[in-house]
């Protein structure tokens, strides 16, 4: 008797709250953060609208589209629940919604959610650091500046023999010597930049109760727990992408020396 005195799942009501609950958190997980099926070179410019633009329509997503269907679905299922009951979610009592079993599954949803959140971020962050890791897979030698050796490696796939470059740059005179349009460091720095930027839109993801009891929880709002930039899995993979980085933008340097010599 006490188990079923302390439960909330003992109610048909809540049973189906729930699995509105989880399907639309599964439908999250196939959300991506990121553009990483790009085959086509770009300007760094392009690259970095289209992944602000990418992280900003996931984030959109999570904040109102997941947020409100999920207030939605817990409020249709909860709809015949008189006034005074246990999930009536127009309660006005904080004294007994404290309490009570609906506290207690609101609570449940906002940790399915931060589990849910949590895992679809790491998978994006993985498929990104992936995706670069993939991008910068080339070995290539300057020589002079007619004979460069380039091949490419794909690190999980050896049939793969060759890949578009990720980025597009030109050679130039700039105040008298040769440079890039494009300043080899920002190369470097850019893609680590878009990575974080994007872990950072998904610290003010909404809690639950505050969408299902708007009047209790007026100015109130609370947020999902997230990954955040400096987490052991972000700077871990922060680090192996500057390592790939660095390694990709080395025969940069290596060919823009080789016109030392003219000027």
């Amino acid at each position: 008797h006490a188990f079923v005195d302390s439960t909330f799942l003992g109610s048909p009501c809540v049973i189906a709250a729930m699995g509105v609950v989880r399907a639309e958190c599964n439908k999250m997980l196939e959300l991506p953060l990121y553009h990483t099926d790009l085959i086509k070179s770009m300007e760094v410019s392009d690259f970095q609208r289209m992944q602000q633009e990418q992280a900003k329509a996931a984030t959109a997503t999570l904040k109102r589209v997941w947020c409100e269907a999920l207030r939605q679905g817990i409020c249709d299922s909860f709809a015949d629940e008189p006034e005074g009951g246990e999930y009536h979610v127009n309660v006005n009592d904080r004294a007994a919604y404290e309490a009570g079993k609906l506290r207690k599954f609101l609570l449940n949803v906002n940790y399915i959610m931060e589990d849910t959140l949590r895992v679809l971020t790491e998978d994006s962050l993985h498929r990104y650091a992936e995706f670069i890791e993939v991008a910068t897979a080339y070995d290539v030698t300057v020589h002079d500046t007619k004979n460069i050796s380039v091949a490419y490696q794909h690190p999980t796939n050896p049939s793969i023999k060759e890949r578009p470059p990720l980025f597009l740059l030109e050679l130039g005179l700039s105040n008298g010597a040769f440079d890039y349009s494009t300043p080899v460091q920002t190369f470097e720095a850019e893609p680590i930049v878009i990575f974080e930027q994007a872990i950072s839109m998904l610290h003010d993801v909404p809690q639950v109760q505050a969408a299902v009891l708007r009047r209790m929880f007026l100015g109130k709002q609370r947020y999902l727990a997230s990954v955040k930039e400096d987490s052991e899995l972000a700077e871990t993979l922060k680090e192996g992408m500057r390592g790939h980085l660095a390694r990709a933008c080395q025969p940069l340097k290596d060919f823009i020396r080789q016109f030392d010599q003219y000027l």
